[in-house]
């Protein structure tokens, strides 16, 4: 009898799992559907020491960001294939942005390689929100060790499966006005002159001679 109840324990167990598994992968589809058909959005970054707020365009790729640490501060903006970052106020520079880069890491989470769990639903401010939990894979440095993946916890509206925010072990990322008519992204006139600190861009290769016309010389 012990045995029966042991295998029928086991068996439940397993079907938890991989019902827990189906769920997963499941919400991560819609949530990479809805993200995917979503235009703009704002993000506000909240880490020790460290407040930030963005306005970001996924097609074409577009962005501002302000951030502050202490008296530290940086201005960035994306757009035409650069990244534009001003540090401290000691003027523009640019470099190419990489080619398929995210402009913003919880963007990777939907690439399909991130390990994705449901966690327990969670409340703010009187709205309860689905959450899940995932491994995000560290973007590689060149000539670095590989970093460890970072684990963060996303909570997301259980209507539209947009995110609400994500909370790692360094910020809080908190989600807001999608396809908001308000959002925009103005590059200013100082961006035209600033310094390119970055590889130049790959340039087309000239198209090859065009080869003689055979002599038809008697």
């Amino acid at each position: 009898m012990r045995c029966v109840i042991a295998v029928v324990v086991l068996s439940l167990a397993m079907a938890a799992r991989l019902s827990a598994a189906d769920d997963a992968a499941a919400i991560q589809a819609k949530m990479k559907a809805a993200q995917a058909a979503v235009q703009s959005f704002r993000m506000q970054i909240s880490a020790p020491g460290t407040t930030g707020i963005a306005t970001i365009f996924n097609n074409p790729k577009r962005m501002h960001m302000r951030m502050a640490s202490g008296p530290m501060t940086v201005e960035m903006y994306i757009a035409d294939g650069y990244v534009y970052q001003n540090i401290a106020n000691t003027g523009w520079k640019k470099q190419l942005l990489p080619a398929g880069a995210a402009l913003v890491d919880i963007q990777r989470a939907f690439d399909g390689n991130t390990a994705f769990s449901v966690a327990p639903d969670v409340s703010d401010g009187g709205v309860t929100y689905g959450a899940i939990t995932m491994q995000l894979s560290a973007a590689p440095v060149p000539g670095a060790p590989p970093a460890p993946p970072l684990t963060i916890t996303c909570s997301y509206d259980k209507q539209s499966y947009l995110m609400h925010a994500c909370t790692s072990t360094y910020a809080t990322e908190t989600f807001s006005g999608y396809d908001d008519p308000a959002n925009v992204v103005t590059l200013p006139p100082e961006l035209a002159t600033a310094i390119d600190t970055g590889p130049p861009r790959p340039q087309a290769s000239p198209p090859p001679a065009a080869s003689p016309a055979p002599s038809h010389a008697p």
